[in-house]
């Protein structure tokens, strides 16, 4: 969705300045930072993620255990 957005953008800003977009003009700089930054909250989720998921399946497990030597 953000590379159509992109798209979009630059051919705007180039009909602005009156010549056709090419398809591999390279993006405007504003653009390019945006895309080079990571949001800060995406590591701590994926780790918890990971945590909950893990969690789950020994839980998952050690109850089909208990339940198989009963």
């Amino acid at each position: 969705m953000s590379l159509i957005l992109e798209a979009l953008k630059r051919s705007e800003s180039q009909r602005r300045l009156g010549e056709a977009p090419d398809l591999l003009a390279p993006a405007p700089a504003f653009i390019a930072t945006a895309q080079e930054r990571s949001p800060a909250w995406r590591w701590p989720l994926g780790i918890g993620l990971a945590i909950v998921l893990i969690a789950a399946a020994a839980g998952w497990m050690l109850r089909q255990s208990t339940a198989d030597s009963e």
